[in-house]
């Protein structure tokens, strides 16, 4: 049979007499582990990630890839070994990308159609940037399907693509398909990329997936300004430019990828944590002129998609003197939201 040239691409066909489409890894949920589940077939299908050649499988029609190889390719692969009860767990983490990628080179293989492997079943869990992805076992190597990383995944509290507005799917990825020449592409948000938000392109400094999700209550004196969402990361509270711009400012802006603030002298320490006051009541009474912002802290994390941490420039003019400066900012359903580090930087936290 002649030859061809391939990107060592494999088809899965399911042991059930027919090739049969891809069925999800949770299709078997109820085999044992290790169970043949299906074949692997040769094609000519080329994966192609972050500009870089990557050895790829075909499981049933879908293009999928070893995680043990994405470790050369600017990803922390971690394996956490089961109890005994639960299978075992391997975590992914998309870091920068090194400085020399794998010159891989597809290797010859056998025609499209044959059968050049199997597929098992298996017990092992597996999460990309914190969102859990199906996987497959293919003759003792774990393998992702790209389809499934890149995909608008809304199996989440949230019911929705939190990266959708951005190009992105929840796992923080971006999967196109050129069907002239065979080529699936892997597009990741990751350390030291651009991306481009309302036309404008800022550093991504990492992706997060551990953050709260709550509400940050705001005022004024007595009055009630609402509230408004609250994404916590670690020590720091991302807030939405409609809370930023609740204080009066002689500019506050985001224009052209910078935020620009200037403030007076009237405007310095009128901001307040309602979260380190005592007597909340009390302050309001003496204090009518006063913001506040009250911030509610969940015990829980949250882990059904990674968010895009970026690095926002900061323009700060105060009483005649000018400060360029960085601050972190986040990507939240295709909006920017600012850490509250700008009001310290500003000079807005009273005492």
């Amino acid at each position: 049979m002649k030859k061809a040239w391939t990107a060592l691409v494999l088809t899965v066909t399911l042991s059930l007499g027919l090739a049969a489409p891809a069925a999800a890894a949770g299709s078997f949920a109820d085999v044992p582990a290790g169970t043949k589940i299906g074949n692997l077939y040769a094609t000519d299908i080329a994966a192609v990630w972050d500009g870089a050649v990557v050895p790829s499988y075909n499981i049933g029609g879908r293009t999928a890839v070893v995680l043990q190889d994405l470790a050369d390719y600017g990803f922390l692969v971690e394996w956490t070994p089961g109890d005994g009860v639960n299978g075992g767990r391997v975590s992914v983490t998309t870091q920068a990308l090194p400085e020399t990628l794998p010159s891989y080179t597809p290797e010859e293989t056998a025609a499209s159609g044959t059968v050049v492997g199997s597929i098992y079943a298996t017990d092992i869990s597996v999460e990309v940037n914190g969102v859990p992805i199906p996987a497959f076992n293919i003759g003792g190597h774990m393998a992702i399907c790209l389809d499934s990383l890149c995909s608008s995944d809304l199996d989440n509290r949230f019911g929705v693509n939190i990266n959708g507005n951005i190009g992105y799917s929840n796992a923080g990825f971006r999967l196109s398909w050129d069907g002239e020449r065979h080529i699936a592409s892997v597009t990741s948000l990751r350390p030291g990329t651009k991306l481009t938000v309302d036309g404008q392109d800022y550093s991504v400094d990492g992706l997060h997936n551990r953050f709260t999700s709550s509400l940050a209550w705001r005022g004024k004196g007595g009055q009630d300004l609402g509230s408004d969402l609250q994404i916590t990361i670690g020590e720091e509270n991302f807030l939405s430019m409609d809370t930023v711009q609740m204080l009066p400012w002689e500019r506050c802006e985001l224009e052209g990828g910078t935020l620009y603030l200037e403030t007076s002298s009237a405007q310095k320490h009128d901001l307040y944590d309602m979260t380190s006051i005592e007597d909340i009541d009390a302050f309001k009474e003496q204090h009518p002129d006063a913001y506040w912002l009250a911030f509610s802290f969940p015990k829980t994390d949250t882990n059904f998609f990674a968010i895009p941490v970026i690095q926002l420039p900061v323009h700060i003019q105060q009483e005649g003197q000018e400060q360029e400066t960085v601050v972190h900012g986040i990507v939240w359903d295709g909006e920017i939201m600012v850490s509250d580090e700008v009001f310290r930087l500003a000079g807005r936290w009273g005492a």
